[in-house]
C-alpha cells in the first residue's frame, strides 16, 4: 500500500458534517452510523476514481473513515456528557 490510499481517511471531518446534514432530516439514531458508512465509501470510491487508484481499496478505506466518523462522533458525545456530571 502506499500513501495515496489513505488520502481518504482526510474525508472524516467532512464525513461528519455530511451526518449532520442527515440528522436534520431524520430522528432515527440507528441511521447515523450507516450513512456515515456510505458517505465515507461513496467519498473515497469519486477520488480513487479520480486519481486512478484501486476502487475496491478505496471503498475499504472509506468504510474504515466513516467507522472513524462515527466512533470520533460517538466518543466526543461521551466525553461530553461525562464532563456535564
Amino acid at each position: 500500500m502506499e500513501l495515496v490510499d489513505f488520502i481518504g481517511l482526510g474525508a472524516i471531518p467532512i464525513i461528519m458534517g455530511l451526518v449532520q446534514i442527515v440528522k436534520a432530516f431524520t430522528d432515527d439514531k440507528r441511521l447515523y452510523p450507516v450513512c456515515a458508512i456510505i458517505f465515507g465509501a461513496a467519498i473515497n470510491f469519486i477520488v480513487a476514481w479520480q486519481m486512478g487508484n484501486d476502487l475496491v481499496l478505496a471503498v475499504i478505506v472509506g468504510v474504515v473513515a466513516g467507522l472513524a466518523a462515527s466512533g470520533l462522533y460517538s466518543t466526543g458525545s461521551t466525553v461530553r456528557n461525562f464532563r456535564s456530571m
